[in-house]
């Protein structure tokens, strides 16, 4: 329907009132859609964001904070069909050892230019505004500001990070989750309501990702805890997604990271003797980090382990790094939590 619509822009037979409802209302919409949609769903909406794209090309900077907002949507889109693409190669086995792509380096380069592209324009925008205001910003533009920002350093350290198959990345990228979490505290304060809640829903980007990204990602305790904190603040329902389910969830991937930690890092202190070992507070080591996430029904999964469930049970799947100290090689392994029905 929106390409048909769009055939008779270009013919001229579709009035301006309505082509300006198709560009800047319909087509957010889908875009919004699609970011949202992409983290369960591999169906892409380029086909429908093409005229988008085109709409949001930075060259000519940003006209306001609603156009950054539009065009880092549909940039969130594009970034998020590229981690699924690397999620699937790093959980085959049969391309694990394999060298990485050059369509995949390719497309990680294109994505980095384009999200570079989009920061120095916002940076520009940002200045200019605050220039124009004299450095008084509406508590809106304030937490619009903090929201875009919060959503830049997610998107990069996703895009720097795809690749790789060990989770311990992540830790070069501390400093970048840390401004994810003061940013979002901004946000936060800027869209609470009087009573200082937050709205029940809400349909248009937030915090909740980058936050739900932060609190899975960054091992590094405080700034974690913090993370979760302001993700059990966050709106009740954001878009398609329950806030508190999936708060729970972060917590129980916490202690599983935290226990297996634990005993991997008893298992290092007993080998080497080493004083300089690390608490589990501080580190927690690849063998112990938890990768991608996922729902499966038990009858899906063809292991021995899931056997003691029912084929309609729903389980949480679990996967890890393990080292195989015999090959010097790494293999991920997985485990089943069954999920409260």
């Amino acid at each position: 329907m929106v390409l048909a619509l769009r055939a008779q822009i270009a013919c001229g037979t579709l009035s301006t009132t309505r082509s300006s409802l198709l560009e800047h209302t319909i087509i957010p919409i889908l875009a919004r859609l699609g970011a949202v949609a992409v983290t369960i769903s591999a169906i892409p909406v380029n086909a429908l964001l093409e005229g988008a794209k085109q709409q949001y090309v930075f060259s000519h900077g940003f006209s306001s904070l609603r156009s950054a907002r539009e065009a880092i949507v549909v940039l969130a889109t594009d970034i998020q069909l590229f981690q699924r693409l690397c999620r699937e190669r790093i959980l085959s086995r049969n391309h694990r050892a394999s060298p990485v792509p050059q369509r995949l380096t390719d497309q990680q380069k294109a994505l980095s230019v384009r999200l570079q592209s989009w920061h120095a324009e916002f940076a520009d925008l940002v200045q200019s505004l605050h220039l124009r205001a004299k450095d008084i910003l509406s508590p809106q533009e304030k937490g619009t500001i903090a929201l875009l920002t919060a959503y830049h350093e997610m998107l990069l350290v996703i895009l720097a990070v795809s690749l790789s198959p060990f989770e311990i990345v992540t830790d070069d990228y501390i400093p970048n989750f840390q401004t994810i979490v003061e940013q979002s505290s901004i946000a936060l304060d800027a869209s609470a309501q009087p009573d200082g809640t937050q709205p029940p829903f809400t349909f248009e980007m937030s915090v909740g990702f980058p936050l739900w990204f932060t609190c899975l990602r960054c091992r590094e305790p405080n700034i974690r805890r913090r993370a979760l904190s302001l993700f059990r603040q966050a709106p009740e329902v954001l878009g398609f997604y329950k806030r508190a389910p999936a708060a729970d969830l972060v917590d129980k991937i916490v202690t599983i990271e935290e226990s297996n930690g634990m005993a991997v890092d008893t298992t290092l202190r007993a080998d080497s003797m080493s004083p300089g070992s690390r608490p589990i507070s501080e580190f927690i080591p690849e063998e112990a980090r938890v990768g991608p996430i996922g729902v499966v029904r038990a009858g899906d999964v063809v292991e021995e382990s899931t056997a003691k469930w029912s084929a309609d049970q729903r389980l949480l799947r679990v996967p890890r790094n393990r080292r195989d100290e015999a090959s010097d090689t790494w293999e991920i392994v997985y485990e089943y939590i069954p999920l409260d029905s």
